[in-house]
């Protein structure tokens, strides 16, 4: 029950609703001890945290049609930040307040595709806290204004390999490592000193250099050194910085050292709809274990158990891809949701990952309930997490940055795919992966519309396609969950534009699923 604790009517307890995080603020927490807190947390009990979680499972009378089986999307984006990772947010932000990573006040840092940082911004207003986030420049441009809108500070930066110091998370920890007076940041390039590289941000231009940057690679990984172009902008006044508060003016500064726990890979494209079992030799979540991968041992557990983050008074870097309280959001909240929407008649999860927090939650509970439940990873072009669960390996030497075609990901869907193995992914239990396209993506968002009146994202979109392919690898009769993750609304400027999808030679065709070939292809 929520209420006040009968020895101390002072300190006041969480138990938010089971959906929201499952998340419960000791009395005795750093976040109790504050009156001003204590008044806050009072006041978002009924209002954040209630409205986080719970949502609806959507049968997608279509879909079930077309396959025989009963294929349901969990509604994520009818959270109030209108995606999944409001659940994610929540439960980062509040375990850093219970365990004192962050103060009241502080400022939450974050590199995000959007709905990351979308949903940082709303939790971060919601607890009297202050938001970074920064972010791929080629990612839908109103995610940018909806976090603006909610009072963070956003950079946008050129998608560039995690092993480059100004990759978007990369950016974000620098800053909270500025914030909590750790990192030299411009104080070091003012007194001359140096780190492991350098950039220069020319006002204006695409001019951003960096010297080579070595990174020890995580397992099945490659260490990369490259010199690569890059810029940040600020689109409110259209001047550049350098991932610091301060760099608005052109400036030239000596970057941090780069984290050596992640390094970005490429992955050859596979055939449309290709699908393998988990490699021979893995463990019991399905995919080879990656001991180095993130030098983090992954935990269950209580809050405790939270890594550790470069954070002291005012400056917390969320780390959304290692950061287990992403895992735990969906352990304790959206996993329990679905058994119990189900009745426990669910037969199979499907998802795509970014961080993989959402599958690793999910599976995990899941078969945790019922060992027969069965996980799948769709993943789209260029990422490489599919290889790393069909045969164990992120990617091979031949398929080594530099390789690719474009940088990050071969693909236009957002928030999705990844070239390293995350701690939170790491812990998901998978027994299978799908390859999924950029055309059946835009298909499906399309299909969706015109069929079941549901206006979906790219993320959302590519899970559908996942949820056909598990329905056509499993048979009629099956119960398949996957998720809504956001809506069409966060997209409207490239994935439902339609003169962007021309100009990517992707405009919508399909009347029905003969996109997704096989036997929906002899139903034209």
């Amino acid at each position: 029950m929520d209420g006040c604790d009968e020895k101390n009517p002072d300190a006041f307890v969480i138990a938010s609703p089971v959906a929201a995080t499952g998340l419960a603020i000791p009395a005795n927490s750093a976040t109790a001890a504050t009156p001003a807190t204590l008044a806050t947390v009072r006041q978002n009990r009924d209002g954040l945290v209630a409205a986080i979680g719970n949502t609806p499972l959507i049968r997608i009378a279509s879909l079930s049609a077309a396959t025989g089986c009963e294929i349901y999307g969990k509604a994520e984006l009818v959270n109030p930040g209108g995606s999944v990772k409001d659940r994610v947010a929540l439960r980062i932000v509040q375990e850093a307040l219970e365990s004192g990573q962050l103060k009241p006040g502080g400022l939450i840092t974050e590199g995000s595709a959007g709905s990351t940082g979308v949903a940082l911004s709303l939790v971060a207003a919601a607890f009297g806290c202050r938001c970074f986030v920064a972010m791929p420049d080629d990612a839908a441009v109103e995610k940018a204004e909806a976090m603006r809108a909610l009072g963070a500070e956003v950079v946008r930066v050129r998608p560039v390999s995690i092993t480059h110091p100004m990759h978007f998370v990369n950016v974000a920890k620098r800053r909270a490592e500025e914030e909590s007076g750790k990192g030299r940041g411009m104080a070091g390039a003012k007194n001359g000193r140096s780190e492991s590289s350098c950039s220069a941000v020319t006002n204006g231009t695409n001019a951003t250099t960096a010297s080579s940057a070595t990174t020890t690679a995580a397992t099945n990984t490659h260490a990369t050194s490259s010199s690569r172009s890059s810029s940040i902008t600020r689109d409110t006044d259209h001047t550049c910085c350098d991932g610091s508060i301060s760099g608005t003016t052109i400036t030239k500064r000596c970057v941090a050292r780069i984290s050596n726990d992640a390094s970005c890979a490429a992955s050859h494209l596979s055939s449309p709809g290709e699908e393998e079992t988990a490699a021979s030799g893995c463990g019991s979540g399905g995919h080879a274990s990656s001991s180095g991968s993130s030098g983090r041992t992954a935990s269950t557990g209580s809050v405790a158990d939270a890594p550790e983050s470069s954070s002291s008074s005012s400056g917390f870097f969320a780390d959304q891809f290692e950061n287990l309280a992403n895992y735990r959001a969906h352990y304790f909240g959206t996993g329990p949701e679905i058994w119990r929407q189900t009745d426990g008649r669910v037969d199979a999860f499907v998802a795509a990952a970014g961080t993989g927090g959402t599958l690793a939650g999910v599976s995990c509970y899941l078969k945790e309930q019922n060992p027969a439940v069965k996980a799948f990873l769709i993943d789209p072009p260029g990422s490489s997490l599919f290889h790393k669960v069909t045969r164990g390996v992120l990617y091979t030497r031949q398929e080594a940055e530099g390789k690719r075609l474009r940088n990050p990901f071969d693909t236009i869907t957002e928030g999705i795919g990844i070239n390293r193995l995350t701690a939170n992914f790491n812990v998901a239990r998978i027994d299978g992966a799908f390859r999924g396209t950029d055309r059946e993506a835009v298909e499906m968002a399309r299909y969706l519309l015109r069929n079941d009146g549901l206006f979906v994202g790219s993320s959302s979109a590519m899970n559908c396609v996942g949820a056909v392919r598990v329905a056509e690898k499993m048979g009629p009769g099956h119960t398949i969950v996957t998720i809504l993750c956001d809506s069409g609304f966060r997209h409207l400027s490239k994935f439902h534009n339609g003169q962007y999808l021309t100009g990517q030679g992707l405009s919508p065709t399909a009347q029905g699923l003969e996109f997704l070939g096989g036997r929906f292809a002899e139903r034209k």
